[in-house]
């Protein structure tokens, strides 16, 4: 699903920017596909988050979509967008911030209601393998995983013991 257009970024980010961004033989042109790939990383990156707490608005969602998530994502193509110049705007930083605080559920999408979606196994799916649901299981990450070098407490043993 698409969360914002080319014409939307080129209209919150001037349409010869667009263009210079995304120009990268410098013929003066937007090179073919650029954006939309930019978009549907963008995409990808939005729906990864949201889907944990809002499995119904992803790619089978058909209706109204919320006016903030296509400005996110309109930031966050923006932001990406510059990076391909080698320049860095905050925008990045403000939407991921927003979007783990979405999916952990300390914030929610202003214009869609979240108490009216079903508990379906759809919601359970997005949540499956978050690091909370794994949590819940009592298994170690895998960085918290035996090397056999801890003795039966799960302390490093040393060369003293």
């Amino acid at each position: 699903m698409a969360y914002c257009t080319e014409a939307q970024i080129r209209l919150v980010y001037n349409t010869n920017r667009v263009t210079d961004a995304v120009d990268d033989d410098a013929s003066g042109t937007a090179d073919t596909g650029v954006i939309a790939a930019v978009i549907e990383d963008v995409d990808a990156t939005i729906e990864s988050y949201v889907c944990r707490q809002y499995a119904s608005l992803t790619a089978s969602y058909t209706g109204t979509m919320p006016k903030v998530l296509q400005h996110m994502a309109e930031k966050l193509c923006v932001a990406r967008l510059l990076a391909r110049q080698g320049q860095h705007h905050r925008w990045e930083e403000d939407v991921m911030t927003w979007l783990k605080d979405i999916a952990e559920g300390d914030a929610v999408i202003p214009g869609f209601d979240s108490g009216n979606l079903p508990d379906s196994t759809t919601r359970l799916v997005c949540k499956e393998f978050s690091p909370k649901a794994l949590d819940d299981l009592g298994e170690p990450y895998p960085d918290q995983m035996s090397t056999g070098d801890e003795n039966d407490n799960g302390s490093a043993t040393s060369e003293d013991d």
